[in-house]
């Protein structure tokens, strides 16, 4: 059966909230932030292995930058990672999310689920998913 393409966007916080120690490891301890940072790496592992035609976007809330189209319109302290693409995962998307951006701000995730929406409408507004 045809199978079309699906569309994720990950949407991270990386936000002061997120800076508090999450577990203790061998090697250290392990925030909020890297701790979501490793799941959303694992998410996008899968999608790289087993949903070749599944495009992925990756959104970081809390960043002490601000990159996104909504910037003039008060959307700060929200990341569109990777160039603002939506495209199929490769190991250099698997590397970005490798280490956390640099966060630690307050986060706002409704300014984050604006942006990625935004982001999502844009991405895929001619396309057949």
């Amino acid at each position: 059966a045809w199978r079309g393409k699906d569309a994720t966007v990950l949407l991270v916080d990386v936000g002061s909230a997120m800076c508090g120690q999450a577990a203790l490891v061998e090697g250290g301890k392990v925030t909020k932030a890297e701790a979501a940072l490793g799941v959303a790496r694992s998410i996008v592992q899968q999608k790289l292995l087993f949903m070749p035609k599944h495009e992925v976007g990756i959104i970081f809330f809390g960043t002490a930058e601000t990159r996104n189209d909504l910037a003039q319109d008060g959307y700060g302290s929200v990341v569109v990672a990777n160039d603002g693409k939506l495209e199929v995962p490769d190991l250099a998307m698997v590397k970005s999310l490798t280490f956390c951006p640099s966060g630690g701000v307050e986060s706002d995730a409704i300014n984050g689920l604006i942006v990625a929406l935004d982001f999502l409408i844009k991405k895929t507004r001619d396309l057949k998913y």
